[in-house]
């Protein structure tokens, strides 16, 4: 069984759906639970993310940096928004 965890504590996270990369072509990525949902999109002003839950009628926005650092805080926001 070892050998099937995974090897980086990120790995975990892409096996799970969490991990996300947004498409080149600014297509949406979504993953949600049975509450919550997220989705994020990279675009030319840099990675957009919406948060909803189930029951509020709220979506809550960001938008990150068009940089590598820009896309860890944007899967931050999602793995927060999730509890994950």
């Amino acid at each position: 069984l070892a050998s099937a965890a995974p090897r980086s504590p990120y790995r975990h996270l892409e096996l799970c759906g969490i991990a996300l990369t947004p498409l080149r072509d600014g297509s949406w990525a979504g993953i949600g639970n049975q509450n919550k949902q997220a989705r994020v999109r990279r675009t030319a002003n840099g990675y957009e993310v919406q948060l909803f839950t189930h029951g509020d009628d709220n979506v809550h926005e960001g938008l990150f940096d068009n940089t590598r650092e820009g896309l860890k805080k944007a899967r931050r926001a999602i793995r927060g928004h999730l509890g994950v």
